[in-house]
C-alpha cells in the first residue's frame, strides 16, 4: 500500500485501522516514476514462512490489493 501525499496516506490509514493494527505499520520514502511515494509496510517477520502466514491472513479487503512480501534489503535498496 502506498501514497503519494500525507493527506492520502493518513484517509488510506484510518480505513487500514479498522481492519488490522496499526501499531505493526510502518511508513517509508520512496519514489515512483521518479516522484516522491509514501510506502506502507505490515508486520516485521522472523522468516518467510511467517511472513507468508500473515500475508494468507489478511482481511479479503486487503488482500485484492494483492499484497507482496518485502525484505528489509529491498526497502533499504529503494530508499537509496
Amino acid at each position: 500500500m502506498g501514497a503519494t501525499s500525507n493527506t492520502q496516506l493518513k484517509t488510506d490509514l484510518e480505513i487500514l485501522s479498522q481492519q488490522i493494527e496499526l501499531d505493526n505499520i510502518y511508513v517509508y520514502h520512496t519514489k515512483v516514476n521518479n516522484l516522491p511515494f509514501l510506502t506502507v509496510l505490515y508486520g516485521s517477520f522472523a522468516n518467510r514462512f511467517e511472513a507468508t502466514q500473515a500475508l494468507q491472513k489478511l482481511p479479503a479487503e486487503l488482500q485484492k490489493n494483492r499484497p507482496q512480501l518485502r525484505t528489509i534489503a529491498g526497502v533499504l535498496q529503494e530508499t537509496k
